[in-house]
């Protein structure tokens, strides 16, 4: 069975080079859009997204963490992902945000990355003051974050699928 919305699902992959140039602000706003719109556990609706732009600004969040390395493949944005601590399955709200801004993403031609290196960032102090900075309040975490951009290649072939990960019960 194939249809647009499965294409674009089965075609998507982790993009992990970037051009240097921004994405637009349109672009920015459509993925933040789609973020806001992913399901939440009874509708909660307790995430918090934080669109972090320009490399001096993405060097000052590594900093935050001590991180010297940059895991974000030099991507011209950053969308961070927070959830509040005590949400109905907060992190499970915060992973369908990233999913629908990375299918976002690939539906306008850019790429993305989840990257997990900011769960290790904010609960530094150094993140702490970063993330209160942001006005994202302290009872918030990081879920992960998304690195977005023009990809500066062509996507990779996909890899072969583990077998008997489904199981159909009738």
């Amino acid at each position: 069975m194939s249809n647009p919305m499965i294409d674009l699902i089965l075609s998507r992959r982790s993009i992990r080079a970037y051009k240097p140039e921004q994405i637009s602000d349109e672009a920015l706003q459509t993925l933040l859009t789609a973020a806001e719109y992913a399901p939440s556990g009874m509708n909660q609706q307790l995430r918090k997204f934080a669109a972090v732009q320009g490399r001096d600004n993405i060097k000052n969040l590594l900093a935050a963490g001590g991180l010297e390395d940059d895991p974000f493949y030099g991507a011209p944005t950053v969308i961070v992902v927070f959830a509040q601590k005590d949400a109905i399955a907060a992190a499970e709200c915060g992973a369908l945000s990233m999913e629908n801004m990375m299918l976002a993403a690939h539906a306008l031609g850019l790429g993305s990355c989840w990257i997990h290196a900011v769960t290790r960032i904010f609960p530094t102090e150094g993140g702490k003051a970063l993330q209160q900075q942001w006005g994202i309040p302290e009872d918030y975490f990081a879920v992960g974050s998304l690195a977005v951009g023009i990809p500066a290649g062509e996507a990779p072939d996909p890899r072969p699928r583990k077998e008997n990960l489904s199981v159909i019960i009738k």
